[in-house]
C-alpha cells in the first residue's frame, strides 16, 4: 500500500513552538495532506480514536496520552483554529491528515490537539 504525502507539505521552524509544518502549494479544503502508520506499540488501545500527543497530566500520573504517528506528523502544532483534521483507521492503523479548510501556500498547518474523531 502506497501512502499519500502532498507535494507540497514540508518541515521548518515555526514562530508557534519549535518546528512545524507549511506547505509551498495551496492544498483545498477535503484534499490529503498524509497519510502515515502509527505503530501498535505506541498506540494504546483506549486511545485508538483519538489522536493524541505526548500530554503528561501533572495531577494524574497514571494518565499519559501516547500517539506516535511516523512522517510528518509529530511537528503539527496545535491551534484552536486548526486547518487540518485527521482519522485513523484502526484495523491498518494508518492516520489519514485531511485539509480542513482551504489552506494557502506558505501558510503553517495546524491540528486541535484536544479535538476528538
Amino acid at each position: 500500500m502506497k501512502l499519500i504525502k502532498h507535494k507540497g507539505v514540508y518541515i521548518d521552524q515555526s514562530n508557534v513552538d519549535g518546528w512545524g509544518v507549511f506547505t509551498s502549494q495551496d492544498i483545498s479544503e477535503g484534499e490529503i495532506v498524509e497519510e502515515c502508520p502509527v505503530p501498535e506499540a505506541l498506540f494504546p488501545v483506549e486511545y485508538r480514536t483519538k489522536f493524541m500527543h505526548f500530554l503528561p497530566f501533572p495531577n494524574l500520573k497514571d494518565r499519559i496520552a501516547l500517539w506516535q504517528p511516523t512522517g510528518f506528523a509529530p511537528h503539527l502544532n496545535h491551534s484552536p483554529k486548526y486547518n487540518v483534521v485527521w482519522s485513523i483507521d484502526q484495523d491498518k492503523m494508518i492516520a489519514t491528515f485531511t485539509a480542513h479548510t482551504d489552506i494557502k501556500a506558505g501558510q503553517e498547518l495546524f491540528i486541535n490537539y484536544n479535538l476528538e474523531m
